[in-house]
């Protein structure tokens, strides 16, 4: 199909999406149609932090504390130098396609804020990369859907920004160096290919 089209991108899409809402979600009220056929629902998508530690939880330097707590954790085991992914919500990733009030919900209830502020707990806490992934995504190709407008899940565009954040962390890490590489030869399709793990 057309790229623009099967995106969203067409007012017979967004009414088909639209007649599609199970009764349960018109009932609760809880699933937005965006602009050019996007869904959002409002409390995975824009409200920020209700799935992670939030000021509506708990104090900041509390959260400090329990993510310094959650570092030690990780180092006991092994992990050190750790690279924190904070994801930002598709409020945040697809602004040009909310509507008026989703606009004012996602202002009203300080998304970014929520977002930057727990981006910075993690640095707070000690973790030493911790991306902003917004502005990587904001200063990419913004022709690029961040995630697919029908459902939460970023795209592979998105994911590959991503991976490429963490990647470039680790590769850049001194103790990269010092892990033990050690290759697996794999037999696919008659092919053999060299895969080095750790």
């Amino acid at each position: 199909p057309d790229f623009a089209e099967f995106y969203g991108q067409s007012a017979d899409f967004a009414k088909a999406v639209e007649a599609s809402y199970c009764d349960d979600a018109k009932t609760k009220g809880n699933m937005y149609l965006g602009k050019d056929g996007w869904i959002f629902n409002r409390e995975r998508e824009i409200d920020f932090g209700r799935e992670q530690l939030s000021i509506y939880d708990l104090e900041y330097d509390d959260i400090v504390f329990w993510l310094i707590e959650y570092r030690k954790a990780l180092e006991t085991v092994g992990f050190k130098d750790e690279v924190m992914l904070i994801i930002p919500s598709k409020g945040l990733l697809g602004k040009n396609y909310l509507s008026e009030e989703l606009e004012a919900f996602l202002a009203e209830n300080k998304t970014e804020e929520h977002y930057q502020e727990m981006r910075q707990a993690y640095l707070d806490a000690g973790f030493k990369h911790v991306p902003d992934l917004l502005n990587v995504v904001g200063n990419s190709n913004n022709d690029t859907f961040p995630f697919y407008p029908v459902d939460h899940h970023f795209t592979p565009y998105t994911a590959s920004l991503f991976a490429a954040e963490a990647a470039k962390a680790i590769l850049d890490n001194e103790a990269y160096d010092a892990l033990t590489k050690t290759p697996v030869n794999t037999i696919v399709a008659e092919d053999i290919f060299t895969v080095t793990g750790w």
